[in-house]
């Protein structure tokens, strides 16, 4: 529970600090040329039961007049703790196991400068990390243009497309591969202060076509001051081939392949915090 309270006392901190600073810098000019969306869910309990689950992202953008470079990472963890109990001449003994049940981070990096009005290219790195998916390590790079079709009052709407080189440390191989990359971003403002958004990126693997990823986001945001919001959001990642993995039996002939899931999804509301 004290684990919880740091991060909970943690995030608020840098959230006053933050809103400090944004306060500071919207008194020297009206417009700024950043901008940075950070959220937070947390559940703690204690007790009978202990579970501590937590997520954080952040989104920080710059840009110039024909650049923007954008910045995202993210992390998500639980753990839960549970009791074995065992009868020891008369008397119960308590054992207490602690094991992470959930785990993934992401960072990336993406650079764009523009070629005429509504096009331009576009450069990404990134990395990411879901051990309970089998993935220790994956690192990627990719190139491609994107094309900005509408923005007006209610609606915005860009799509991307290029290439990718990944590399993909499993659990017990190595992988790489050349891919392609189609990206679409999608943003419905419903009303003044609720906004819908829609992510999807379909990633095929131009060396193996049943490998194929499909990663989407929706997400609605209702503002509740003019910095923080409420966040409600579903994730789908999909993996036509998932990570396999060996498992060694007492004889050779007893090894088995276990195959991690193709689809991984989560539900999660968060606070918001725009600076």
């Amino acid at each position: 529970m004290s684990r919880a309270l740091k991060i909970l006392t943690v995030a608020v901190l840098v959230s006053t600090a933050f809103h400090g600073v944004a306060r500071a810098q919207d008194a020297e000019e009206e417009e700024k040329p950043w901008s940075n969306v950070a959220d937070l869910s947390l559940v703690a309990a204690g007790g009978n039961a202990e579970v501590l689950s937590w997520a954080l992202s952040d989104k920080f953008t710059y840009g110039w007049t024909d650049q923007q470079i954008e910045l995202r990472v993210s992390a998500l963890q639980t753990r839960t703790t549970v009791r074995n109990l065992t009868n020891v001449s008369g008397s119960v003994a308590v054992e207490k196991l602690t094991e992470t049940t959930a785990e993934e981070y992401f960072a990336a990096g993406r650079f764009r400068q523009r070629i005429v009005k509504s096009l331009y290219a576009y450069t990404i790195g990134s990395w990411y990390r879901n051990e309970l998916a089998g993935i220790r390590n994956r690192t990627g790079v990719s190139l491609g243009v994107g094309y900005q079709f509408f923005e007006t009052d209610r609606h915005f709407l860009t799509g991307e497309l290029g290439g990718d080189w990944t590399n993909e440390e499993q659990l017990q191989l190595t992988n790489s591969w050349f891919g392609a990359q189609a990206i679409f971003d999608y943003v419905f403002t419903v009303t003044e202060t609720t906004t819908f958004d829609w992510d999807l990126a379909v990633l095929p693997n131009l060396e193996d076509t049943d490998d194929l990823r499909v990663n989407t986001v929706l997400g609605l945001t209702t503002a509740i001051s003019s910095v923080f919001a409420l966040k409600v959001s579903y994730t789908v990642l999909f993996d036509n081939q998932p990570v396999k993995f060996l498992v060694d039996g007492t004889t050779p002939d007893e090894d088995a392949l276990f195959e991690f899931e193709k689809v991984d999804h989560r539900l999660a509301a968060s606070l918001v915090m725009n600076l």
